[in-house]
């Protein structure tokens, strides 16, 4: 090709010949990649055996008269195993008991002993790892999960347990568990089941008493009759008053007991008031009426409202059954019966949390009115305290989903969880972004803990924003259980296919109504009358003008 090109005449010969052999190359390279050869490489890593050591960080561990003592003997000896085992393993030590730690704590003062969450957290983080064994400290007593005889259901690993606590049998009377519901109705009486073992205390006799605020509601002498003594002990209780009531069961001590932590219990019942209530409308005075009334009115679960069809004015969708007598009618005056639709979410403004703006101090230095409204109904005031703690309950929650789900979405609710949150495949048109998107919170969080922070967020966070839908009764107990069920199925993420749906991305809706129109907004037709009550002043001689004079000006940024 090259020697009958004109130009190459002058070029010396061996360069012709270079370019002869690289063209060749060039297309001999072509023509095997063209082949599409399969390119192997190996890579070798070693990786150390990976040893955990757990140790169980119950209360029942150190449960003895030398419970200092048997502390420090725990950490000292896990700690001489972790440095015999670090130089040819990898080592990784954890603490479990209500929570997993990745850490060993040796505090010993969890109340519950939870193997099944820890054998979860074990197959999440080691499966397909190179897992050599599990070394676990502990007495074997759980009080949550099952038994831990089955281990790990992915990570197949010996495991190779350390007993810890003393085997023999001491002198000892406890509360094994008490069994009761979750939730009773007001006037009602609800019952407990005691169960109560003994040990090596046959011819004691203890007293059992249950106490709510210090005072004993219930009172009964128990006679041990054997040196491996087991009892059930039933008793009622009446439901007296709305809200959760803090029992505990308390057995005396007996002599030479050998502890005294496991001869109290204490159990939460919450009492609501759950009466059914049925509006009964009619179109003309009727003798069935009385025989409806009386009949209703014999059951205590009922509340019952007679009312005649035109003078109805509130809200169909407060009762739980609606009967009509003899509607429609010949009047047609039940047309004021028709359901109306809630009032639609309208958007002035951003869904984004937006950052208040105290008012600022004048050049005087004086700023809002300071005035005592210790003896006001405020915001502060109706504000119920945070409870003393999360509430422990029976998992897994069992619930409704389909009901939690129509709760979370309800904007007749409260305002209802999709106004702050994301909440999955099925989150409703216009969602907001003032808490976390939750589409993921069920794979994240656990039973216990979804039900404590819908029912008061402040356990977790002093400083949350967030409603406490349980401690304010916005939602009962068994609403709160389906709302849990609802939140235990959002395991994906979800993704929005219009922007104007993502509340972090949709453009804010603009205003173009004449707010000062009394066809757009009818609120104007009441204009004097609300500047009449702006001014009128309350039984403590207080008004709206106390403290915003001049609204015409001051409020005007607003």
């Amino acid at each position: 090709m090259y020697r009958k090109e004109p130009l190459l005449n002058e070029v010396s010969t061996w360069i012709g010949r270079v370019l002869i052999a690289s063209r060749f190359l060039m297309v001999t390279f072509l023509a095997f990649l063209l082949l599409g050869p399969m390119i192997r490489t190996f890579s070798r890593e070693v990786e150390k055996p990976i040893i955990i050591l757990a140790v169980d960080d119950s209360k029942s561990i150190i449960n003895s008269k030398d419970s200092l003592t048997r502390k420090e003997q725990i950490k000292s000896d896990f700690e001489k195993l972790y440095n015999e085992l670090k130089t040819d393993y990898d080592v990784r030590q954890f603490s479990f008991g209500d929570h997993v730690a990745e850490k060993i704590e040796f505090q010993f003062q969890d109340r519950l002993t939870n193997f099944t969450q820890f054998y979860n957290y074990l197959d999440v983080q080691f499966t397909n790892r190179n897992v050599g064994a599990v070394v676990m400290a502990t007495d074997g007593l759980f009080n949550e999960g099952t038994n831990p005889v089955y281990g790990p259901a992915r990570i197949k690993v010996p495991i190779y347990p350390i007993a810890l606590g003393d085997s023999t049998v001491r002198k000892d009377l406890l509360i094994a568990r008490v069994n009761h519901n979750k939730i009773a109705f007001l006037g009602n009486s609800f019952p407990l089941e005691i169960i109560i073992d003994a040990k090596q205390a046959a011819g004691s006799r203890s007293n059992l008493t249950i106490e709510e605020d210090s005072i004993v509601v219930y009172n009964r002498a128990i006679e041990i009759s054997g040196s491996n003594f087991h009892a059930t002990v039933p008793a009622i209780l009446d439901a007296k008053s709305k809200g959760i009531h803090h029992y505990k069961v308390k057995l005396s001590s007996i002599e030479g007991e050998v502890t005294l932590i496991n001869n109290q219990y204490d159990l939460f019942v919450e009492v609501i008031e759950q009466k059914q209530k049925v509006l009964v409308l009619f179109a003309a005075p009727h003798p069935d009426l009385a025989v409806l009334r009386q009949t209703l009115e014999s059951n205590l679960n009922y509340e019952i409202s007679i009312l005649k069809a035109d003078e109805f004015t509130g809200r169909l969708g407060d009762y739980n059954l609606l009967v009509l007598h003899n509607i429609p009618s010949s009047t047609g005056n039940e047309t004021a019966l028709r359901v109306r639709g809630p009032a639609p979410l309208e958007l002035v403004r951003s869904a984004a949390p937006a950052s208040w703006q105290r008012q600022k101090v004048d050049s005087q230095g004086s700023s809002w009115p300071q005035t005592d409204w210790a003896g006001y109904s405020t915001l502060t005031t109706l504000a119920t305290p945070p409870g003393n703690g999360a509430i422990h309950l029976i998992t897994p929650i069992e619930g409704d989903a389909a009901k939690g789900r129509q709760l979370a979405f309800d904007r007749t609710r409260g305002g209802s969880c999709v106004a702050c949150h994301v909440m999955g495949k099925d989150t409703p048109p216009q969602p907001g972004n003032v808490g976390p998107d939750l589409s993921l919170v069920g794979a994240t969080r656990s039973d216990e803990w979804l039900f404590n922070y819908v029912y008061d967020p402040r356990t977790f966070n002093p400083g949350s924003i967030m409603p406490p839908w349980g401690a304010h009764r916005l939602f009962n107990i068994v609403e709160i259980r389906d709302i849990v069920a609802f939140l235990k199925t959002l395991k994906v993420l979800h993704t929005f296919g219009d922007a104007q749906e993502n509340p972090d991305l949709r453009t804010p809706p603009k205003e173009t109504r004449d707010n000062l129109d009394p066809t757009e907004n009818p609120a104007m037709f009441a204009l004097d009358r609300g500047k009449e009550l702006f001014v009128r002043a309350s039984a403590q001689g207080k008004s709206c003008a106390s403290c915003h004079a001049a609204p015409e000006s001051t409020m005007k940024s607003w």
